[in-house]
């Protein structure tokens, strides 16, 4: 068996078992700083995309076990009240693969390793070329794919949590609205077209975007204003590169 360290929060090691079982992922939930086992948190397989696959609870142990209806990418998330909600990388499985894992979750930020992204050429073609353009002239915040990657959010609006400017509403429905500048609604534009929506987590998934451009006030260019003072949030998807 071997194992790493992923993302400061999940170790892993992969065992070998019978051609009858099917890909699976057995492990612990545990408190990164005591240790400890964590009951009733709530463990989601998501496929790689983020689409959630399979939930279940940990039991007194902590101990979780999910099934990956075929061989791929997936990622796990853990939801505890009092900690903070935690996702892991791609987690590649191979056919009757069993994972086994000790996913640590802390009660406070966890501190990431930076990831380097080599972004091809042709990535910066289409609408993405005036992305990058504005971003170089550092006319607004940008939040780039190596920093949405190096983030490793649950949902899209995650991704706006540490920018200046931008307030984040939760709702019953467990997703964020976008306030700005005194608390008012900011444009919303998705591959250039303006969307009306004041939740970007129900207009993107978040594995999906390639940036974010994040304007307040006066700074916002020409073709994102509309004759708004309250700022922008224009988000650009791989679709439109």
């Amino acid at each position: 068996m071997k194992s790493v360290l992923i993302a400061a929060i999940l170790m892993i090691g992969v065992t070998a078992v019978s051609p009858a079982d099917a890909q699976t992922i057995q492990g612990r939930l545990l408190d990164a700083e005591t240790a400890t086992p964590i009951e009733s948190g709530t463990m989601t397989l998501l496929s790689a995309d983020s689409v959630p696959v399979q939930t279940v609870l940990t039991n007194e142990q902590g101990e979780f076990t999910l099934s990956a209806p075929s061989p791929g990418g997936y990622r796990l998330a853990a939801e505890r009240i009092g900690y903070r909600s935690s996702a892991s990388p791609v987690l590649e499985l191979e056919e009757d693969d069993e994972l086994r894992v000790e996913f640590l979750v802390s009660t406070e930020a966890v501190v990431l390793q930076p990831l380097t992204v080599v972004v091809p050429a042709e990535r910066t073609r289409g609408q993405l070329s005036g992305f990058y353009e504005r971003m170089e002239r550092g006319l607004g915040t940008f939040i780039d794919r190596e920093r949405i990657e190096s983030m490793n959010p649950i949902r899209a609006s995650d991704l706006l949590r540490m920018v200046p400017g931008v307030h984040l509403v939760p709702t019953s429905a467990g997703r964020s609205v976008i306030l700005m500048r005194g608390r008012c609604v900011p444009l919303i534009y998705l591959d250039g077209m303006r969307i009306r929506t004041t939740s970007i987590d129900d207009l993107v998934n978040v594995w999906d975007l390639e940036g974010i451009e994040v304007y307040r006030g006066l700074e916002v260019p020409a073709e994102f204003s509309h004759f708004s003072d309250c700022g922008a949030i224009v988000l650009w998807t791989r679709r439109g590169s």
